[in-house]
């Protein structure tokens, strides 16, 4: 609104995410921002690593720096633990990329330090030391117990002005008297019923009356694609013109063991034909158009962009029940819900969305409904925009 518009004006808001790469966390980022620095905000970026993020953001007229970590910095996961030379390298290591950071952060002035991604969680409470800029937290994972939880826990309460969680399951695993959920905003002009769907043939390889059934997103052990690969196959016999698309590539240098590991797997269960490796795609919207199934089989999700995408554009879906998915999808309502990783009962909810088109259709016309009227891009824009200031009135 106006108001907020005027109080907004001006103010300095610096963008810290950890990676140059573009995958749906960096997608949900570039929208906000979009919405942010049309709305009175000034905004900026630094990015701890170089890569296409980098040009997203200046195509959209916001200033970007790159200020990159060192490799074994980079290089450590929530999966990965690091080697008795890495646990001796990384301190000092750590300390001049703190310094670093810190010195650029402070000649930007920022009024309000936005963290994106577990390593800006831990390495941002250091960096807005002896600035005058607040620092808030964009959390989209759902944090696992253990020591990282704890230590964010921690430093949330003590450091953070606001903490923004991407739905209630991200936010019960980092509570504070700051935290609020904002739910991912969908922009509704790019997916939407209607979008032109791709021709199977000509633009996928596909024969002549296949059904697609697909899943979008980055090849990492998190989104559990192995379940969906093992379901392909309980389902090959029953539905022989059952096609299966994975579109994405391996991000993150960690993950490109676990790309090649699938690949493995479709040799092993004899489904070359079968299952299709798209890679990156730039076309998302008419992919989703073009599915008669959407597909996701994660481990964990904050939220479940690509999920909320797919029920954007008309397509019916199935989700494994985990994180924020089920404030995405209600069971028989919008989607199907099922077990995480478990191939057999994925395998059973294919089969039964496939063989009753009529309950393809009312579920992905009750989906598409769900996205429009709770996870709308002006909507999250407009809460994640009050929640900011308030908290810098606050």
């Amino acid at each position: 609104d106006g108001r907020s518009d005027g109080a907004a004006r001006g103010l300095r808001v610096l963008y810290l995410c950890p990676f140059g790469e573009v995958g749906g966390a960096e997608i949900s980022m570039l929208d906000l921002i979009a919405q942010m620095h049309g709305s009175g905000f000034r905004v900026t970026a630094m990015l701890l690593n170089g890569g296409p993020l980098e040009a997203r953001l200046r195509r959209m007229g916001v200033p970007c720096e790159v200020c990159p970590l060192p490799r074994a910095v980079r290089a450590l996961s929530r999966t990965r633990h690091p080697s008795a030379r890495e646990c001796l390298l990384l301190p000092p290591l750590l300390v001049g990329s703190i310094l670093r950071l810190r010195r650029r952060i402070r000649r930007a002035r920022p009024d309000v330090l936005i963290s994106n991604g577990i390593k800006c969680h831990v390495l941002s409470p250091l960096l807005a030391l002896g600035t005058r800029a607040r620092l808030i937290w964009h959390v989209r994972d759902v944090l696992e117990p253990g020591l990282l939880r704890r230590w964010l826990r921690l430093t949330a309460r003590t450091a953070c002005s606001l903490v923004v969680a991407n739905s209630t399951a991200v936010a019960r695993t980092i509570p504070t008297a700051r935290t609020v959920t904002i739910y991912n905003g969908i922009d509704l002009r790019a997916f939407r019923p209607g979008v032109e769907p791709l021709d199977g043939q000509k633009d996928l390889g596909l024969p002549p009356g296949a059904q697609a059934i697909g899943t979008v997103g980055h090849l990492a052990p998190i989104k559990g694609l192995e379940t969906l690969i093992e379901a392909a196959f309980l389902v090959r016999d029953r539905l022989p013109r059952a096609h299966f698309l994975i579109a994405g590539g391996a991000i993150y240098e960690t993950h490109r063991r676990y790309a090649r590991r699938l690949e493995e797997l479709v040799r092993r269960r004899g489904l070359e034909e079968r299952v299709h490796f798209l890679g990156f795609f730039s076309e998302v919207p008419r992919l989703l158009a073009t599915l008669d199934l959407f597909v996701l089989p994660s481990r964990s999700e904050g939220f479940g962009r690509a999920l909320a995408e797919a029920m954007a554009v008309g397509c019916p879906v199935i989700a494994a029940a985990v994180g924020g998915v089920p404030e995405v999808v209600r069971h028989g309502v919008d989607g199907l819900l099922v077990p995480p990783g478990d191939p057999r009962a994925l395998a059973e909810s294919i089969v039964r969305l496939m063989g009753d088109p009529s309950l393809r259709n009312r579920l992905a016309e009750q989906g598409e409904r769900r996205v429009r009227e709770h996870f709308s891009l002006p909507r999250q824009a407009l809460r994640f925009r009050t929640a900011v200031l308030s908290a810098l009135s606050g």
